[in-house]
């Protein structure tokens, strides 16, 4: 927990120097200290989420832009310049990781989570035709030469992304 100053509010200075904040923000990381390869081109958004996603968690900032930490507007709050700086990194750290023709559609936003959420809407449909190529690979999918390694590698990749799209469905009943 954050250190409080005399009037029981914790100061953005405090609250950015507490190593297990996700204000905090290591020396060493800038604008471009975080890059997702490949980038998203609009074709990979769901791995590419996933990428970024981890990330973000790895840099303690995925909470910007799922909204467990909402915009700060009032700059008198006291971690307003810090969720300011946050949101600015995040935003960059998003900048950086799509192609050119994608940034120039999110670089006038202003907030992390609304790049994010824009960038969930456009490419997260689910794709019908991957799907089915998808499938039509898993069927054709053959071990031939290869080692079961490597042949098993090959399909648990497109169970994976076949998981993306058509996640199996959990029981929510009681027993």
């Amino acid at each position: 927990m954050a250190p409080r100053n005399n009037n029981g509010a914790t100061s953005s200075y405090e609250v950015s120097l507490d190593q297990t904040s996700p204000y905090f923000v290591h020396p060493s990381d800038g604008p471009c200290s975080v890059t997702v390869t490949p980038v998203l081109n609009g074709s990979n958004y769901h791995s590419w989420a996933r990428f970024m996603r981890r990330a973000l968690c790895g840099k303690m900032k995925f909470e910007f832009v799922d909204g467990t930490i909402p915009p700060v507007i009032d700059d008198f709050d006291p971690s307003f310049r810090a969720w300011i700086r946050c949101n600015m990194l995040v935003h960059s750290w998003i900048l950086n990781s799509v192609d050119s023709s994608i940034s120039q559609s999110i670089v006038l936003m202003e907030d992390a989570m609304d790049v994010w959420n824009d960038l969930k809407e456009r490419f997260a449909q689910d794709d019908l035709v991957r799907i089915s190529e998808l499938m039509q690979e898993i069927h054709a999918l053959q071990q031939d030469s290869k080692s079961v390694t490597t042949f098993y590698s090959e399909l648990k990749v497109l169970w994976e992304e076949l998981e993306i799209y058509l996640p199996m469905p959990s029981c929510s009943c009681r027993t």
